[in-house]
């Protein structure tokens, strides 16, 4: 059967990054159809006439702003995936944090002051997992009714064999791996979750502005102070330390028991820096078995490998269940490898957490 057409929508008033963003986006694929507008009402005009399978969107547009675009599209196209094109200075990135707050899916930031080949290369390595995802996501929606896909739903969001729970030691540090879909699921966990007395790493696949911005928008709504790790800074509990962008955190325990945030450029794992594996794997060196790990929305497979060891240690592991993820690709990962102590709706997951940490239970 011949696959069909995957139909995009490129929002954005720069007739150059138009013509950019088309031709690479069709060297991905032959099979893809590229439409474009200049802002935000032509889109919405063409989103009326024709059906697509994908809008990228500009921020900053006249006429009608990519913020005002995302709300109309979320009130009468709902089931369109967005993906936000934004700048590269802290405003756009701020703009950015709300519109996947607002329902984004995901955001692709434009390059940055580099060589036409180059730029056009960085676009097409940050393109090519997401149109992996909007074409899978396109076949599951097409045989959603189907039994083979019921079949397969139920299969993938229950365990396959049922173990018994092993709960954990006294926690020490929580350790949490996110990306795609992940500001908008810290936003409704973050904020839920108490003074736990341990402090908590995290890893989101963002680059550095980015990564500000997040960290000052939950440290507004949240109980525990929530800030980006520096290097060689002395860990506190109820301090939740995000990775900076363009950086690898680890952790490391020091002579006397104390706990350090460590910074580094190494490679990239898992075509990601920060890379979860990376912090995962200091985590489960620095705190052994007194850790709970927690896998949540995203794409790719980061944070399995270092789950596992983290397992290997003896810590305790949740994931995100399916229904509750905006994308279900780095908690399948765990699940499928048998990982994962527990599913937990993302609904559920500030309580449960509390619940481990304070209780063991």
């Amino acid at each position: 059967m011949e696959e069909a057409p995957f139909k995009v929508l490129l929002v954005d008033d720069s007739a150059v990054f138009r013509t950019i963003l088309k031709s690479v986006i069709t060297s991905i694929s032959e099979n893809i159809i590229v439409d474009t507008a200049p802002n935000g009402q032509d889109a919405i005009d063409k989103i009326s006439k024709a059906s697509f399978d994908a809008v990228f969107l500009d921020i900053e547009m006249p006429i009608m702003d990519g913020i005002k675009t995302l709300e109309v599209i979320q009130q009468r196209f709902s089931k369109t995936p967005v993906i936000m094109v934004s700048g590269t200075n802290q405003k756009s990135a701020d703009i950015t944090l709300k519109a996947l707050s607002a329902g984004a899916m995901d955001f692709i930031k434009k390059p940055e002051s580099l060589s036409p080949e180059e730029s056009g290369e960085k676009l097409k390595s940050r393109l090519i997992p997401i149109f992996q995802y909007l074409r899978s996501r396109q076949k599951r929606l097409q045989h959603q009714n189907s039994l083979h896909q019921t079949t397969f739903q139920e299969r993938a969001s229950s365990p396959p064999h049922p173990k018994k729970k092993v709960y954990p030691h006294e926690i020490h540090a929580v350790a949490i791996g996110v990306s795609t879909g992940g500001p908008s699921a810290l936003e409704q966990l973050l904020p839920k979750l108490p003074k736990l007395g341990v402090p908590i790493f995290l890893v989101i696949h963002m680059p550095k502005h980015y990564t500000e911005s997040l960290a000052d928008r939950l440290n507004q709504r949240s109980k525990l102070s929530i800030k980006v790790g520096m290097d060689r800074e002395t860990v506190s509990p109820d301090t939740v330390y995000i990775a900076p962008g363009g950086l690898h955190m680890v952790a490391n325990k020091s002579t006397g028991g104390v706990y350090r945030i460590g910074l580094n450029d190494g490679p990239t794992e898992n075509s990601c820096r920060p890379a979860v594996d990376v912090l995962f794997r200091s985590i489960a060196s620095a705190y052994g078995k007194h850790v709970l790990s927690v896998i949540m929305t995203g794409m790719g497979d980061d944070g399995a490998k270092g789950v596992q060891t983290l397992k290997l240690a003896g810590c305790y592991s949740l994931s995100q269940t399916e229904k509750s993820c905006t994308v279900y690709g780095m908690p399948r990962a765990l699940d499928e490898m048998g990982l994962s102590d527990e599913r937990v709706p993302l609904e559920n997951l500030a309580s449960r957490i509390t619940s481990i940490v304070l209780n063991r239970s």
